[in-house]
C-alpha cells in the first residue's frame, strides 16, 4: 500500500508538472492535483491544490474528501479543519517533507525524477514526435516496486502506467 500510493503520486507529479520540464528557476507553484488509488476492494480518490514557495512554505489544501489545510513549516506541520476551526500541531526539530513533492520537482529532469529514486531506464523507442520510455526498478528493490511506462509526445506526457512487482496494474 505505501508503495503504490508512493508510485501514483510519482505518475500524478508527472502528468501535472509536465508543462514545467526544461523552464527555468521555480519561484512558486501552485497544482491542482487529483489523486486516484485502487486497491482490491477500496477505492480511494482525494482532490485539492498545492502551493509551494521556494522559500520553504508548502501548503496542501485537500478539498475532496475532507475539507483540510496541510501547512508545512521548518519546525512542523499544522493540520488545519475550516469547518470546525480546529487545528492539530505537529512540532518536530527538523522540517516535514514530503516524498511525493519531491517528485513533482523531480519532473523537471530529463529522467522525471525516477533514478534518484531508483529506476533505471530499460529501454525506448521513438516514433515521430512521440517517445515510448520503459523503466525498471534497480534489482535490490525490485521485490517492492514494478515497472513503468511513459508515453511523450511532443515533450508533453500524455500516458503513464505503473505495475506492481507482480505485474499488476497500479495505475
Amino acid at each position: 500500500m505505501k508503495n503504490s500510493a508512493f508510485m501514483f503520486i510519482i505518475l500524478l507529479t508527472l502528468f501535472y508538472f509536465n508543462n514545467i520540464v526544461y523552464s527555468q528557476s521555480i519561484q512558486s507553484l501552485q497544482i491542482e492535483f487529483e489523486r486516484y488509488l485502487k486497491e482490491e476492494n477500496r477505492e480511494e480518490i482525494i482532490k485539492g491544490v498545492i502551493y509551494y514557495q521556494t522559500s520553504g512554505n508548502t501548503i496542501i489544501s485537500v478539498k475532496y474528501p475532507i475539507n483540510q489545510w496541510l501547512i508545512l513549516k521548518k519546525n512542523g506541520m499544522d493540520i488545519y479543519y475550516p469547518k470546525s476551526k480546529k487545528v492539530i500541531r505537529y512540532i518536530t526539530k527538523k522540517p516535514i517533507t514530503l516524498p511525493f513533492f519531491q517528485s513533482f520537482l523531480g519532473v523537471m529532469q530529463k529522467d522525471y525524477g525516477l533514478m534518484g529514486i531508483g529506476y533505471k531506464l530499460s529501454h525506448f523507442n521513438n516514433r515521430g514526435d512521440t517517445l515510448f520510455s520503459y523503466w525498471k526498478p534497480r534489482k535490490i528493490l525490485s521485490k517492492e516496486m514494478g515497472n513503468l511506462t511513459i508515453i511523450d509526445i511532443s515533450n508533453k506526457i500524455n500516458y503513464s502506467e505503473i505495475k506492481n512487482p507482480d505485474e499488476s496494474l497500479i495505475s
